[in-house]
């Protein structure tokens, strides 16, 4: 009897690790799409490990991490005050301060550090906003209960646009126009000339790169090089950019960046809103090698008709990546955080 029991035991506890594995490989298979709870903007992500992930919603500045698979976050850093986050004029229901969203729209890995930047753009209206103005890192930090992230200290650093604005190897890129510095208000993100960056990615080299949906100089999406980003971060050095690139993707600009397998992976979208775009397809992912001018549509990635691409991430120990759905409609921004869903397609990554 004692036997018996114990081989029913056994056979539980098998028939439960294979589910959960093949619930792990199903989440990662190609052409999948899972439902993700707890925000509505996938605009930022990285791969944690194999089966864990962090993300951005541009819309709070809260980090969100989850296991692959699993609807639900598993854990949450809230970064309003590592971040300085403005507060807004009205408090929520419960009288408690609510604070500016950083609007963090791009995330890049260097070893066990996770660069994020917020988009330095103004709001919809054309004002300014300055919390909007940060590039950050966070740490990853090993625990029995997986990998979890805390923020890498003194803060976030807030100069990054005027350095732009000032530095002479960039003064064709016309940046000051497109965010007017010296104009209360100013152009918005997402209008034609306008100001607002979405990709960052890691570098062989160790540096970033920093790919700007808005400005589109010649209708070129463009992307700017920083060299030094654990010395901004961690001493408010004075950042060192590289020479601009202006890249063909056939009016759009980035949405995202990511080196995946030696190349870059862009995802690249319309300036504006989509449905309002005379691009088409208005979202498309390309491969670029870095150094070339024309980066390579990928033509066999069919992306659903409503998906509305915001981050792609490499998925660590698989052939597949991961690219995630800005699914932020007005009724999933007013609903409870538990309301709240994006999506994010798995599909196969550059051999």
């Amino acid at each position: 009897m004692v036997q018996l029991t114990l081989a029913l035991r056994l056979l539980v506890i098998a028939v439960i690790s294979t589910v959960t594995t093949s619930r792990v490989a199903a989440a990662q298979a190609a052409d999948l799409i899972t439902t993700y709870r707890g925000a509505c903007d996938g605009s930022a992500a990285i791969a944690l490990d194999r089966d864990r992930f962090a993300v951005a919603d541009d819309d709070s500045n809260v980090l969100n991490v989850y296991r692959t698979g699993h609807e639900a976050a598993i854990l949450e850093l809230n970064l309003d005050q590592f971040l300085e986050a403005p507060k807004k004029k009205k408090p929520g229901p419960d009288g408690k301060p609510v604070f500016k969203e950083a609007d963090i729209e791009g995330a890049a890995r260097i070893g066990d550090r996770i660069y994020w930047i917020g988009s330095h753009g103004r709001d919809s209206d054309g004002n300014a906003e300055p919390g909007r103005s940060r590039l950050f890192a966070t740490r990853i930090v090993s625990h029995p209960d997986g990998p979890r992230l805390e923020p890498v200290k003194p803060g976030a650093y807030a100069a990054l646009r005027e350095s732009m604005l000032d530095d002479p190897k960039l003064k064709p890129l016309r940046l000051s126009k497109a965010f007017g510095p010296d104009e209360k208000k100013g152009p918005a993100p997402e209008a034609k000339k306008g100001f607002n960056i979405e990709g960052l990615a890691a570098t062989p080299e160790g540096g970033l790169l920093i790919g700007f949906r808005n400005p589109r100089p010649g209708k070129e999406a463009i992307v700017i090089p920083l060299s030094n980003p654990a010395d901004v971060v961690d001493a408010g050095k004075k950042p060192v950019f590289g020479n601009p690139k202006w890249l063909d993707l056939e009016g759009r600009g980035i949405r995202s960046i990511e080196w995946i397998n030696n190349v870059y992976v862009i995802v690249a979208g319309p300036h504006g809103k989509a449905e309002e775009s005379d691009i088409k397809p208005p979202f498309a992912l390309f491969t670029w090698s870095g150094t070339d001018k024309k980066p390579r549509m990928m033509k066999k990635i069919k992306l659903p008709d409503d998906f509305a691409p915001e981050a792609v991430f490499e998925i660590p120990g698989s052939p597949n990546m991961m690219v995630l759905s800005d699914d932020g409609t007005d009724k999933c921004k007013d609903a409870d955080k538990s309301r709240k869903s994006f999506r994010a397609l798995t599909i196969p990554a550059p051999k």
